[in-house]
């Protein structure tokens, strides 16, 4: 012994590898462009005004724009919830984008009835079983976003449905689509109470404490695709998530979370 510290040894589990690894981007997603993401999602999932005035501005086409010099495949996020009143004029926003776009995603199920015919479409939703997967594809689901990680059924359901699951960042948990700038202004705003925090954004919430499953993918497959979602990090943050989710390794982080932290 030479009196230094033992150094950690990471123990790189091929089985526990997920194939394919997205980043969900909240913004602009230029600084996650060299992050090392198979998919990346870029849009606005929250409110509906939010989502029209950045289509109408050319915002989200110049996040589209930078998304694919990627080069690799680049969905179009749009609200997961659409009132009557702005149906058509989200339906029309999604037509402008489609065929710059391998895919968009909606938590709507009528937005979704009135794309998937014209692009590869993503339901946001919770599915545990793989008749409920089979349903969705008959009706023209090409996706699954999954609404919080559930690992059991999941290597079923993705051999049915391309299955997405949150991996590591914050968790949405909440979405109000009629929360507009008059409720919570232009900038976030964080709430803590006894069980925890939440941050409210327009149009929707998430956990202010961080998700990670990086070290527990074996359930899930190799086929379900691990999410990154980027809101509050840094882009080395995320560089480190997607490495470490392909590997199948815990991810390095000081972050507070409400899942590993807690194992």
């Amino acid at each position: 012994m030479d009196g230094r510290p033992a150094e950690r040894t990471v123990l790189r589990q091929p089985d526990q590898r997920i194939r394919t690894v997205a980043i969900h981007v909240t913004g602009d997603p230029e600084p996650f462009l060299k992050c090392g993401a198979d998919r990346y999602w870029v849009g606005v999932r929250g409110s509906v005004s939010e989502f029209l005035e950045l289509a109408s501005d050319g915002t989200i086409a110049s996040w589209l724009s930078a998304a694919g010099r990627t080069r690799r495949k680049v969905g179009l996020v749009t609200p997961y919830c659409v009132d009557a009143a702005r149906f058509d004029q989200v339906i029309s926003a999604i037509a402008d984008f489609s065929v710059g776009v391998d895919r968009v995603m909606t938590g709507d199920p009528g937005v979704a009835s009135r794309i998937s015919d014209a692009v590869r479409t993503y339901l946001v939703a919770a599915v545990h079983n793989v008749d409920h997967a089979i349903f969705l594809r008959r009706l023209g689901i090409h996706g699954v976003r999954a609404i919080r990680p559930v690992s059991t059924g999941a290597m079923d359901v993705n051999r049915e449905i391309d299955l997405e699951m949150p991996v590591f960042g914050r968790l949405p948990i909440a979405f109000m689509p009629e929360c507009d700038r008059g409720s919570v202004g232009d900038a976030p705003v964080e709430l803590h109470g006894r069980g925890g925090g939440i941050i409210l954004c327009r149009g929707y919430a998430v956990t202010s404490d961080y998700l990670d499953l990086s070290d527990s993918l074996r359930p899930f497959g190799r086929d379900t695709v691990g999410v990154v979602e980027t809101f509050g990090l840094t882009p080395d943050e995320v560089a480190e998530a997607v490495d470490a989710i392909r590997f199948g390794r815990p991810v390095e982080t000081n972050r507070p979370l409400f899942v590993s932290e807690q194992d």
